[in-house]
């Protein structure tokens, strides 16, 4: 068994650990013809398994990978939270889904460690499809299937869908430099405003979260432009709400942002080689 740690994002205390299962015997794997381990398949000239670590290191995380002979997943992922026994959590992963991506992990990682109230993701396909089967491993994250329509239609289905006490936040999964703190802040400021947006420096924003519904929010706004967070506190100012705007950040929306991200974690050069 191998325990990592790469460049830890420094917003994210107390991370959770990406727990990595790769200690199956792949026998549906080879019952169906597979040869060998179904973890060292080569997909795209590249075994599963280091495809699926490539991501994991990427994502700044710590990680556990636990490779040992266990009689069956039980047994696997209660020996890894042995070995990472003082860890602020756990992600459990399964080796052989070798697209997730960093930023997936990053994501749900922060919005759980945050404890800002239930996550669910939602997601562009079939959310049974087995890639979206890690995210059924973090716990309390729910997956729905997006709507059809622009981005401010899914986002109303997502608020719509995801009603809370105390108000809904909408993320995405582009933004690495939103972590915990920022997110519980964004949460408290609901207590006394209708809605909280984190605007992103090239115009559009990275959160928004209200603590009702309302489809004037989304009507008409330019989305892909530098224009929207600007369209949307007209939109707020028309429906007569107050809102907060704790912070500015960036997100990964061009190419120079990419070269951004590989300054602040360097590890993910190895998804992108």
């Amino acid at each position: 068994m191998v325990t990592g740690s790469t460049g830890l994002p420094a917003h994210l205390p107390a991370p959770p650990v990406v727990i990595v299962l790769a200690s199956g015997r792949g026998e549906r794997f080879i019952a169906s013809g597979g040869g060998g381990s179904k973890l060292q398949a080569l997909l795209g000239g590249k075994p599963v398994l280091q495809r699926t670590l490539e991501a994991v290191r990427a994502s700044g995380l710590p990680w556990h990978l636990e490779d040992q002979g266990h009689e069956g997943m039980g047994d696997s992922i209660a020996a890894a939270v042995r070995a990472t026994r003082h860890a602020g959590g756990w992600l459990i992963l399964p080796g052989d889904l070798p697209l997730v991506r960093p930023e997936t992990l990053r994501a749900v990682a922060a919005a759980l460690v945050a404890d800002v109230g239930p996550v669910s993701l939602w997601c562009a396909g079939d959310p049974t499809h087995p890639e979206f089967a890690l995210c059924r491993a973090f716990g309390t994250v729910s997956l729905h299937r997006q709507a059809e329509g622009d981005l401010g239609e899914r986002m109303m289905q997502a608020l719509e869908g995801s009603p809370a006490p105390g108000g809904t936040l909408l993320v995405g999964t582009d933004c690495p430099s939103l972590g915990p703190g920022l997110l519980r802040q964004a949460a408290a400021a609901l207590a006394d405003h209708d809605a909280v947006a984190i605007p992103a420096e090239d115009g559009g924003y990275v959160l928004l979260g209200a603590r009702r519904p309302a489809a004037e929010l989304f009507a008409g706004v330019n989305w892909g432009s530098g224009l929207v967070m600007t369209q949307t506190r007209n939109r707020l100012h028309a429906l007569g709400w107050n809102w907060s705007e704790p912070a500015t950040l960036w997100d990964v929306d061009r190419p120079e942002d990419l070269d951004r991200l590989l300054a602040t974690w360097p590890e993910a050069r190895e998804a992108l080689a």
